[in-house]
Order: structure tokens, then sequence, then C-alpha cells
């Protein structure tokens, strides 16, 4: 398993048509926390669609859970994996 700061998420040759969405309430105490968590997951190529959902089209589970148990965040962090209606501003994004 790599560390946090070597984590990728790598494109498969087609894509299921699935979004996975990670969606967090991180109270504003632990503000600090919720930014870097926010950080990384831009790092790893999610999409903001909402201040605290972000959108990636690929599998990522293995990543995903890896920043929950980094920093702790079994409490505040759900990872749903879903179709999306109006997604084509997405679809650009990603290329998908």
């Amino acid at each position: 398993m790599c560390t946090v700061n070597e984590l990728n998420i790598k494109a498969p040759r087609k894509w299921d048509k699935k979004w996975r969405i990670v969606v967090f309430d991180i109270p504003e105490k632990n503000k600090r926390l919720r930014d870097e968590f926010r950080r990384r997951l831009k790092k790893l190529g999610f999409v903001e669609f909402q201040k605290s959902v972000f959108a990636h089209p690929y599998p990522c589970e293995d990543e995903i859970n890896t920043l929950i148990n980094f920093f702790d965040l079994q409490e505040n962090v759900r990872c749903l994996e879903s179709t999306l209606s109006y997604d084509a501003d997405l679809r650009r994004h990603f290329k998908v």
C-alpha cells in the first residue's frame, strides 16, 4: 500500500459510466483538517461541484479509504458510487 502522498487514481481503459461521489461534513472546529482533506481530493483529480461534494469517474475506493483512515474521518465522510443526471459538465471535464 502506498502512502497518502503517493496516492493516485488510475483510469481504466473504458469508463463504467458511474461516478464516485465523496460527501463530507467536517465541523468548523476542524477547519484545517477539512481544508487539507479537500486539497487532497483535488490533488487526486476530484472535481468539487458543491462545497463538500466531490466527484470522480474512476474506481477509487482504496484511495479514498486511505485518506479517510489517515485523517481519522470515518464519522465525517461518505462515499457513493452512482450515475448522475445532468452530468455533461463533469463528462466534459474528465473527457469521458
